[in-house]
Parts: C-alpha cells; sequence; structure tokens
C-alpha cells in the first residue's frame, strides 16, 4: 500500500473476497481483506484511480502460463536496466532460471553484477512471520535492505528495482501472505 497499491487481499480468503476486491478496485476505491481491517501496517498514501499503478495480480491457470509470465517481466526488466527481485517456489525459480538461460542469459554473469535475486518464497515468508502474523518491522527491514541492495548498478548509477512473487501455502502455519 504504502508504493501505491490500491488494495490487499490475503490469499487465503480469495475464494470468499475476491469478487468483493475487482469490484471495488473497479471504482476506484481501496480494498482491505476483511481480516485486516482496522490493523496498521504502515502508512499508505492516497490512491487515485486516475494516477499511473505500477502494481498487478496476474492468475495463471497453469505452471506454463505463470512461467511465460515471469520469463516476460523479467526479460523486459532485465533488458531496460532494472534490477529484479524474484520471490517464488523452488520449482517456478528452476524452471525461470532454465527459461532465461535459454534465451541466452548469462545468468551467473547477471546474478554477480547484482541484476537478479531469486529467493524462495518459503524461506522468506518465515523470515518475517510470527504466531500473530506477519512482524511489520522485520518484514520492512528485509525489504529496505534489499532494494538499497539492488537499486546500486556495478556502474555506480541508480535503477529501478522490480519484484515479483508468488507462494505456496506454508502448511503447519498460520500464513498470511504480504504481497510487494
Amino acid at each position: 500500500m504504502e508504493a501505491g497499491g490500491a488494495g490487499y487481499l490475503i490469499k487465503s480468503d480469495a475464494g470468499r473476497e475476491l469478487l468483493a476486491a475487482v469490484k471495488a478496485l473497479i471504482k476506484g476505491e481501496r480494498y482491505i481483506s476483511a481480516r485486516l481491517v482496522g490493523r496498521v501496517f504502515f502508512d499508505a498514501p492516497e490512491y487515485s484511480s486516475q494516477g499511473h499503478s505500477l502494481h498487478k495480480l496476474q492468475i495463471y491457470s497453469s505452471d506454463e502460463e505463470f512461467l511465460d509470465g515471469y520469463t516476460s517481466f523479467v526479460v523486459g526488466g532485465l533488458n531496460s536496466g532494472n534490477a529484479i527481485v524474484v520471490l517464488a517456489t523452488e520449482a517456478h525459480r528452476l524452471g525461470l532460471s532454465q527459461r532465461l538461460r535459454t534465451l541466452g542469459f548469462d545468468l551467473d554473469a547477471v546474478i554477480k553484477s547484482g541484476s537478479y535475486i531469486s529467493l524462495d518464497a518459503a524461506e522468506i515468508l518465515a523470515s518475517f512471520m510470527s504466531d500473530h502474523g506477519p512482524d511489520v518491522e522485520r518484514l520492512w527491514t528485509l525489504v529496505r535492505g534489499l532494494v538499497a541492495k539492488m537499486r546500486k548498478a556495478p556502474n555506480g548509477a541508480t535503477r529501478h528495482v522490480l519484484a515479483c512473487g508468488n507462494s505456496r501455502p506454508v502448511y503447519g502455519r498460520k500464513a498470511r501472505w504480504m504481497r510487494r
């Protein structure tokens, strides 16, 4: 929300709330999952339906479609000189790496330059979750540190940091995922 998102939907509640969230967003309103109403995570700027949003929710019907979408996102970002953060399951990260290499990317060199990092969604999620939900301070410490590191290009210039992420349910805990 702080970065300009118009709403937040807890993934496990999507079956009950997705239609209401989409309707609210179409009207230019914010939408917050019912379980989060009344909680304050951070100060969010006002959202304008006329403004430009860099946030997208994409729903894929298969892993193949998912990898197509992520590959397109990463290739476009890297080709534009941006830094890319991918947060995904191990299978998705491996599939994406294979596709990038097939397209001719020297992924080892791209990673070494600090332009690309691929992180395990379950590990990252576990790093900021507590028994009561997300620990916002731990989350923002992680995000700020990662963005600061990724923004510095090898030539000293500042670049944009683009991120995409997905996660599968983490069994055995009450997992709530904050999409960023």
